[in-house]
């Protein structure tokens, strides 16, 4: 019996600390996103510097890493519920 609720503890708050990650990299998401939209949508050809096309750039690899990450973490055996 005691084994069992130690086990219970350590599962929730494998949860608890898989929620907390996973809301943190969507708040990143969602930020780099956002500011690369707002971006992309003052971008004039011929008319915007190179830092703000680097930063484009940048902005645009860290949106494809937090894809790429958000999409491991969907893995079954991280299931939040089970």
């Amino acid at each position: 019996m005691r084994l069992s609720v130690v086990t219970f503890f350590f599962q929730d708050e494998r949860r608890v600390e898989i929620r907390s990650r996973r809301a943190t990299e969507l708040e990143v998401a969602h930020n780099n996103s956002q500011l690369l939209s707002d971006m992309l949508n003052c971008y004039k050809a011929g008319s915007s510097s190179a830092e703000d096309l680097a930063l484009i750039r940048e902005l645009r690899e860290g949106c494809e890493r937090c894809k790429s990450q958000l999409s491991k973490d969907l893995r079954p055996q991280d299931c939040l519920y089970g």
